[in-house]
């Protein structure tokens, strides 16, 4: 994303400290853990993404944006078939 390469978890977070990166996507279900997110908070990161869904909860000074691309999808959809009618 934005010239950023999808990383292996284990890299993450060094890569977060090394160039203070505050946002992260969270889009594998394998990795998706509480531990996980406290790691990547730890790190620096003030903001997450999280597109699986496994409930994360935001310590303070941290938000976390739960999104469901099903329903997204099903919405997109809908409305696609209701501008083709």
């Amino acid at each position: 994303m934005a010239g950023w390469p999808v990383q292996p978890t284990g890299k993450v977070v060094k890569e977060v400290e090394q160039h203070g990166a505050t946002l992260a996507i969270v889009a594998d279900k394998e990795i998706a853990s509480q531990e996980y997110l406290q790691e990547l908070v730890g790190a620096g990161v003030k903001a997450i993404l999280n597109l699986t869904e496994t409930p994360f909860q935001a310590s303070a000074g941290t938000v976390v944006e739960q999104a469901d691309l099903s329903s997204q999808m099903l919405r997109l959809l809908s409305r696609l078939e209701a501008t083709q009618q």
